[in-house]
């Protein structure tokens, strides 16, 4: 096996509870299946005429995760395609979202994307934006909304990235003591594959990684649960 990806799958074997996303963005069907074969059971997708290519191309059993920004005139073709939508972070999208799942039948399962460290090449709320957003939004029964996402901030500091971790996932316990009916809050999405150690460390229940599992498949010999 690769030793980056044996690191990587040993580190994660410690938290049962992790989910892992292989962020498939950047790699065609044959290495999706691969993946597979691997034992990896979820995938994400920031492209939605390239998601849904995927998923008509695949014929296995997975689910799909919308991990980019969701466009209003994308709403309608992505209703029921994906098991989580992972950047919901506006009210226009997330009203759009629940006029199409009242037309369509559907529901709309989204992580709020927060940016803690506030910087301008990122979407999402601050921190003392997301209370206030979640309960607009929890008057919208087609969107659910089942927890929290972030990003590390762009920066070699460790400790820049550790403490947004840490304040995202107190912003997550903080929520889960709120009524239920504004949120359930169920998934905590944080660490990619620069950073996902951290984000381990901090909490995260589910980690989105691209090319730490990409780059290196093909190396890999055996199989892991992908959870």
């Amino acid at each position: 096996m690769n030793p980056r990806l044996a690191s990587l799958l040993a580190k994660i074997d410690e938290y049962p509870d992790v989910t892992i996303v292989a962020v498939s963005k950047e790699v065609g069907v044959q290495e999706i299946r691969l993946a597979y074969d691997c034992g990896f059971r979820h995938f994400g997708e920031n492209r939605m005429q390239d998601a849904l290519a995927k998923q008509d191309a695949l014929d296995l059993h997975v689910s799909w995760h919308f991990v980019g920004r969701l466009q209003t005139n994308k709403v309608r073709s992505a209703a029921g395609r994906f098991a989580l939508y992972h950047s919901l972070s506006s009210l226009h999208l997330a009203e759009e979202m629940n006029r199409i799942a009242l037309r369509t039948g559907s529901c709309f399962p989204c992580l709020v994307q927060v940016n803690a460290s506030l910087e301008q090449t990122k979407q999402g709320l601050a921190l003392g934006e997301v209370a206030d957003f979640l309960a607009l939004v929890s008057r919208l029964p087609g969107v659910r909304v089942l927890g929290l996402m972030t990003m590390g901030p762009h920066t070699e500091d460790r400790l820049a990235i550790r403490r947004v971790f840490r304040q995202v996932r107190a912003l997550y316990e903080e929520l889960r003591r709120m009524p239920s009916g504004e949120a359930c809050m169920q998934h905590l999405s944080m660490g990619m594959s620069a950073d996902y150690e951290l984000a381990l460390d901090e909490g995260a229940t589910m980690l989105r990684i691209g090319s730490a599992i990409f780059s290196n498949l093909r190396d890999n010999g055996g199989r892991h649960d992908g959870k």
